[in-house]
């Protein structure tokens, strides 16, 4: 039997350092996606270096000529469909503005270093690493929005707003979008009714069209469900091809941004619908309002993983802080009321029942970097991030 504490020992810091060294720039389908690319062929070329044969799962974007592609690797070389195959998981794409260090070069690198370990001790089972592309706003979508844009004069060369006003209900548009929730990424008419009262007094007809225009295409592209539509492309057709090509599925690991904390009072924050006394807690702070833990979320199908992955976080030789959150609601309920919690490519495999976690340090609800060009190397913790790796390898080995 192979001991976890091997595995442990293995994981490397300086390893995961390189990584994102290595994958640390904008890695977006319209602004840089030669980098995209680059970023997936360092993906593929570090698992062939551990011996992983690698595959490359194509999916067609709607309006783009250019490959989109999922990377995905095999630790023993092909799934054996007799047996249950577990994932490690993680996205390597990022939005237009930021460098993404920890969203999400950091969870594309505890990935590898995982692969890595467990092939070094030539782990026997049927484990599977993908790393998804186009996990953020599909870029059909923002195709559409800086058309929009530019037809009514709203942007510069560089897409940029032409003026103070625009870019002032601009971000208050986007907030009010994405407190709404991934699973209505929309103002509804209500919603819209109050923005455009107060913005009025600003913006010209024309201004107002537009944001109007764009809401328009964020309510059509989520009239069936938003997952496939306006985010997580590549998870959502990785989903669909395991559920066609009849794959069953152990578990699904998803690791997004692993890398960030904070020591500071009140630096943590807690997505709407979700209260503190919901969650189980290893070594926190008391009140958990100090972001300097690791969270794992999962669904009403996901109570094993969860609690594997919570347990391994209090192995001696790991002892990370966490939070565990296992909600006892399917994907529908849990889009419902708790939308932020789908913000990532875990969602689609709720959405077909395979049981899923999410392992994140809550990304926009403590890193203040989050989506800016300040994501860099130089804000990431690399001994928390060791310890994700610790806990994410002595999962495998518990459950497998």
């Amino acid at each position: 039997m192979i001991s976890a504490e091997k595995a442990i020992e293995m994981v490397d810091t300086s390893r995961l350092y390189k990584h994102i060294l290595s994958l640390e720039g904008v890695r977006h389908a319209l602004d840089s996606y030669d980098v995209l690319i680059q970023a997936s062929n360092y993906i593929e070329k570090t698992l062939q270096h551990c011996n992983i044969e690698t595959n490359r799962h194509f999916f067609p974007v709607e309006g783009f000529k250019e490959e989109f592609f999922n990377v995905e690797g095999l630790l023993r070389g092909s799934m054996d469909l007799i047996q249950p195959v577990l994932l490690i998981t993680s996205h390597y794409d990022t939005v237009y503005s930021t460098p993404g260090a920890d969203d999400n070069a950091s969870g594309v690198a505890v990935m590898l270093e995982v692969a890595r370990v467990l092939s070094e001790i030539d782990y026997p089972k049927n484990v599977a690493f993908v790393s998804f592309n186009l996990e953020e706003f599909s870029p059909t979508l923002q195709r559409l929005i800086r058309e929009l844009g530019t037809h009514y004069r709203i942007f510069d060369d560089e897409f940029r707003y032409i003026s103070w006003p625009l870019k002032k209900y601009a971000d208050q548009f986007k907030k009010l979008i994405i407190a709404s929730g991934p699973a209505k990424p929309f103002l509804d008419e209500e919603e819209w009714r109050k923005f455009e009262e107060i913005a009025n007094q600003e913006l010209k007809d024309t201004d107002l069209k537009f944001f109007k225009e764009q809401n328009k295409i964020f309510r059509e592209s989520a009239q069936d469900d938003p997952f496939g539509r306006s985010f997580c492309l590549g998870s959502d057709a990785y989903s669909k091809y395991l559920i066609e090509n009849k794959i069953t599925v152990r578990g699904v690991i998803n690791l997004e941004s692993v890398g960030f904390v904070s020591i500071e009072p009140n630096s943590q924050r807690l997505p709407r619908g979700i209260s503190l006394d919901m969650f189980k807690t290893h070594s926190t702070d008391r009140d958990q309002m100090i972001g300097n833990y690791v969270t794992i979320i999962g669904d009403e199908n996901s109570q094993n993983l969860i609690n594997a992955f919570f347990e391994s976080s209090q192995h001696e030789s790991i002892n990370l802080p966490c939070a565990s959150l296992n909600v006892p609601l399917d994907y529908e309920g849990i889009k419902h009321t708790m939308p932020d919690l789908l913000r990532s490519d875990h969602a689609p495999f709720w959405r077909y029942r395979i049981p899923a976690i999410m392992v994140t340090d809550t990304a926009s609800f403590r890193n203040p970097y989050y989506h800016t060009g300040g994501d860099t190397i130089n804000t990431i913790d690399f001994p928390f991030m060791k310890k994700i790796c610790q806990a994410t390898l002595a999962t495998i080995i518990k459950i497998l």
